[in-house]
């Protein structure tokens, strides 16, 4: 009954090794090697005696063999003799440790040459002072190798393409903190790793653009996105921007959760830049097309003044903006038109050369560009003109000034003012120069036209003022006064003329001078269509004549002796133009002599 409970034992234990997921063996030393021998021979005996006497078949399958049949009684120098040198380390540690040791790595090749790797324990039986056999068991580690060495060339490769990449590349965390910056962070921002690990990823950005790198990556780490790209700006270590392509992807784990982001960031600033400067060359020449367009179609000043501010303003994307021009009588600079919330307030300014910003302007005939008007003398004693009262209006910081020069002449000054630091290319210089060129020239036509208008206005009043004057006279004689044009149509007819005649000024007016006056010598001979007719004569000669004496019918039929004066009329290029002609009755007179 004892030996059956013993048997049952062993076949339990047959059994369990057989389905024991690690390879269970038996190695016998034959002939078993004496204890006492040095360290190094008794290894090399066990390494050289060693041979399978019991294992299973997961042992046979983790050396290359199908079942433990296959591999039962060979040598373990035979079996492993790839692994001869790893074993005799393990077998020197074995005796070293009192004949046990336990997960020692060794590796061999299978008998298709393929590497292999077992973690193994071994325990030594000892009897009478010799080693008699070796009990282990061993696990087939080399899948584990396998992928562990994958992953130590793919975290090799990554550690080359992140230390050598030509693009910047920083590792983030779900938090938004810096866990890892390369080398090419520095040259495109100026950052070094050390200064910028464990800082928010976020303090990198652009303020203006913080909020939508900052949600993208919530949106990463969330799991609402694996991806995302966004053309953004960043601040470089000198505050300068630097525009930047930023393509983030999440790394997550076996389960999905999110580790960290890889970021990669191209440096597009010169892509950019050259964007926005050809953007602005088109906006330039839009805006100069509409500044030539407004200056040459009207010669408004104020339309002109204001149409160069609104697109100067526009296009150099400043707060305020100004023309100040000088009086032609006290050479002082005065405002002529302001935008931005100051334009009330510089209304009153004036300025003498060489005072203030845009006295300096004036003065030197070139740019002037204050980054700080804050540090700034000559911006300061340009406010110290302004009046009181300017509460709520943001501080100015830069400025810009140029001259208007119009034929040789500076007529007046444009400033440009911001309440942030603004920095001005060479481009926007030139432009802006060229802007005032023309703009000079038209609002100095403008400024031209507007005086010749008001001249013209003056003197059309004072020309009225004499007619009326005249006219007045004119009316107010008892002599009769009466105009004709070149074709002896009658153009004035005064009172005293009606008085004479009997015809009256609407009667005369428009019709010729025959249809009216009927004259004749004093013998009765017509004097209409003759050349003895006073207008024939003057027509003929351009020489007035006084006191001549001729015959004229009354409207009732009565005749009437006359005394007439007549003078020509000339136009401003002295064209004969008609015959003013004054005449009194004498009829009286002559009968009484």
């Amino acid at each position: 009954q004892a030996e059956a409970a013993r048997r049952a034992g062993e076949e339990r234990y047959r059994r369990f090794v057989q389905m024991s997921g690690e390879g269970v063996w038996r190695f016998d030393l034959l002939p078993p090697p004496s204890l006492d021998l040095p360290e190094n021979d008794l290894a090399q005996q066990i390494f050289e005696r060693a041979h399978v006497g019991e294992c299973n078949d997961e042992f046979a399958r983790q050396l290359g063999y199908s079942r433990a049949p296959d591999v039962l009684g060979r040598r373990l120098s035979v079996l492993m003799h790839g692994a001869r040198d790893e074993l005799l380390d393990a077998f020197r540690s074995f005796v070293r440790s009192g004949f046990r040791v336990a997960d020692f790595l060794t590796s061999s090749r299978d008998p298709d040459g393929r590497p292999r790797w077992t973690v193994s324990s071994l325990v030594g039986i000892i009897e009478q002072n010799l080693l008699v056999c070796v009990w282990g068991t061993c696990r087939d580690v080399t899948s584990e190798r396998l992928a562990q060495q994958a992953l130590q060339r793919s975290e090799a490769e990554f550690r080359a393409i992140f230390d050598r990449a030509p693009v910047g590349i920083v590792l983030v965390s779900g938090e938004g903190q810096i866990l890892r910056a390369n080398n090419a962070l520095r040259e495109i921002l100026g950052h070094s790793e050390d200064e910028v690990v464990q800082t928010p990823f976020a303090d990198l950005v652009h303020l203006e653009d913080r909020e939508r790198v900052i949600a993208s990556h919530t949106d990463l780490a969330n799991g609402q996105r694996d991806w995302y790209q966004v053309e953004t700006r960043f601040l470089r270590s000198d505050e300068t921007v630097a525009w930047i392509d930023l393509v983030a992807s999440a790394v997550r784990d076996e389960r999905g959760q999110f580790e960290r982001a890889i970021c990669v960031l191209h440096d597009i600033t010169r892509r950019r830049l050259a964007e926005e400067e050809q953007i602005r060359h088109q906006n330039e020449l839009a805006v100069l097309n509409e500044i030539l367009t407004t200056t040459t179609s009207t010669l408004n000043p104020r339309q002109i003044l204001d149409s160069v501010l609104q697109s100067v303003r526009k296009i150099s994307r400043v707060d305020r903006a100004n023309i100040m021009l000088l009086d032609r009588e006290t050479d002082l600079l005065e405002t002529a038109a302001a935008m931005g919330p100051e334009g009330s307030i510089a209304a009153n300014l004036r300025l003498s050369r060489g005072q203030g910003a845009a006295g300096q302007v004036v003065e030197e005939l070139k740019p002037l560009i204050i980054s700080d008007v804050r540090n700034s003398p000559q911006y300061v004693s340009t406010q110290e003109e302004r009046p009181e009262g300017t509460g709520g209006i943001q501080r100015a910081m830069g400025y810009v000034g140029f001259p208007l020069v119009s034929r040789g002449k500076v007529i007046g000054v444009l400033s440009l003012v911001t309440t942030k630091r603004r920095d001005y290319s060479a481009g926007e210089i030139a432009f802006l120069q060229a802007v005032c060129g023309a703009a000079a020239v038209s609002i100095e036509n403008a400024l031209i036209h507007r005086d010749i208008q008001q001249r013209a206005e003056k003197l059309a009043g004072e020309i009225a003022l004499q007619k009326h004057y005249a006219e007045n006279v004119v009316r107010s004689i008892t002599d009769g006064v009466f105009t004709v044009d070149a074709n002896n149509r009658i153009v004035s007819w005064n009172r005293g003329a009606e008085g004479i005649t009997g015809y009256t000024a609407e009667e005369a007016v428009g019709h010729m001078c025959h249809e009216i006056g009927r004259h004749f010598q004093a013998d009765g001979t017509p004097l209409c269509f003759t050349e003895n007719c006073p207008f024939a004569e003057i027509r003929r000669t351009l020489v007035p004549l006084s006191g001549r004496e001729l015959t004229a019918r009354h409207r009732d039929g009565r005749h009437l002796t006359m005394s007439i004066s007549a003078a020509p009329l000339f136009d401003d290029k002295g064209g004969f133009q008609g015959v003013v002609t004054v005449f009194r009755d004498i009829s009286r007179e002559r009968e009484l002599m």
